[in-house]
């Protein structure tokens, strides 16, 4: 990023500062300079890089030409610390800056010019439907599902669409997006896909909806659809949930554990927030976002305001991703068990860990029922779900083709 600073203060190299003049930065005596001071010569060794880095006035860091209005002129800063200091003074010190871990990764793989580029959420739904087909497909050349190898694309190119792009914006639009205020949007902002996102609830009800469509279609079982495509769900959901950290979104609850996080999207939730560093609006508070990641004095205001929080994402990418796979994948593969109960079972498992999940992450503000968040309301409708097909395949007693017929017939 090009410095608006000229040449020779370039040479000149002047400490960090606010509003304090430069005598009263010089005196040992002032308190915010000794904490600087003090704080530096323990720190420097490892927060000052290589090279001191002009940080260009606030003017410039915005979006669309925007004017950031309170924040301080900080200049020749390269210790985000001196940054904290002067904006907040030495009473935020206290809640250590180096501790917590400062997303600022970017949601872009490549960004060609502002706002454009393949974006990491994008790619995870691609590598997500990929893996889900060749594992698909293994389950399909084993017996493991009624659909043959052969149809297995095609079935999880129209799952991905129908059940899961198409059910889950649905679901997102049904349970969160009707319930925002859309004065300002256009009336066709159910699509604007890239705003708010996709509800997982909604996108298994859409695969619920799809796979009994493609049972009845292609005369198979939907039970034995769906037991292996609860196998493949759980990949998808921990890549999402690794993108949804990406992305620095749904992130969890305060929380003072070594392993909180500092997720500088809260300022669009917060807007006190963004008025501590005096900015208002959605260009401003993107742009000072995207600049923080490139400039260490940037970095060190966002720290002092940002609250220490859940990496929720991780949490769930585990419960969510890694458990229910491992849990279903077992049973899929080494327990003989009737059409339907393994769905039940994955309803059920996915509702206790997503509501378990839940009481890390930050509540959904649209709305709740009682004590329980959007999500985990949701969820419980989950576990009846779960149930019935539970109930269900005991009561049928079907089995899958590789635990009923003997292997070499």
């Amino acid at each position: 990023m090009n410095s608006g600073t000229g040449g020779a203060e370039n040479s000149q190299k002047k400490p960090c500062h606010s509003d304090r003049s430069e005598a009263e930065w010089r005196n040992l005596s002032h308190p915010r300079a000794a904490v600087a001071r003090s704080l530096s010569a323990h720190l420097a060794p490892h927060l000052l890089r290589p090279r001191m880095r002009e940080i260009p006035p606030l003017a410039t860091l915005g979006r669309n030409d925007g004017v950031f209005l309170g924040a301080a002129p900080l200049r020749s800063c390269a210790e985000p610390i001196i940054g904290l200091i002067g904006v907040e003074g030495s009473r935020e010190v206290s809640r250590s800056v180096v501790a917590y871990f400062l997303h600022r990764f970017s949601p872009f793989i490549v960004e060609f010019r502002e706002g454009v580029g393949p974006r990491w959420y994008g790619l995870a739904y691609v590598l997500a439907f990929f893996l889900g087909y060749l594992l698909f497909k293994w389950l399909a050349e084993r017996r493991y599902t009624d659909v043959p190898p052969e149809q297995v694309g095609d079935f999880i190119t129209w799952a991905a669409v129908f059940g899961v792009m198409i059910g889950g914006r649905v679901g997102w639009i049904l349970f969160y997006g009707l319930r925002q205020s859309h004065a300002d949007d256009p009336w066709w902002w159910p699509l604007e896909v890239w705003k708010g996102g996709m509800s997982s609830h909604g996108g298994f009800l859409g695969m619920i909806l799809f796979t009994l469509y493609w049972s009845r279609r292609h005369h198979l079982s939907w039970t034995s659809i769906g037991d292996s495509l609860v196998v493949v769900a759980p990949i998808g959901l921990f890549i999402v949930r690794l993108a949804n950290f990406i992305n620095g979104e749904l992130f969890g609850r305060p929380t003072t554990r070594p392993w909180a996080m500092l997720f500088p999207n809260e300022l669009y939730d917060d807007p006190a927030l963004g008025a501590r560093l005096g900015l208002t609006g959605w260009d401003q508070l993107g742009g000072f976002i995207d600049a923080a990641r490139d400039q260490p004095a940037l970095a060190g205001q966002l720290r002092a305001v940002l609250t220490p929080r859940h990496p929720s994402q991780l949490y769930e990418a585990a419960l969510e991703g890694l458990v229910i796979f491992l849990v279903v994948w077992l049973l899929r593969t080494r327990c003989r068990m009737p059409r339907g109960v393994l769905t039940g079972i994955f309803f059920i498992l996915y509702a206790g860990l997503r509501i378990l999940g839940e009481m890390f992450r930050e509540p959904d503000r649209a709305w709740s029922v009682g004590p329980l968040s959007a999500g985990q309301f949701l969820s419980v409708f989950m576990i009846l779900i779960g149930v019935s097909f539970l109930a269900w395949g005991l009561r049928a007693q079907q089995y899958e083709r590789a635990f009923s017929t003997p292997p070499g017939r």
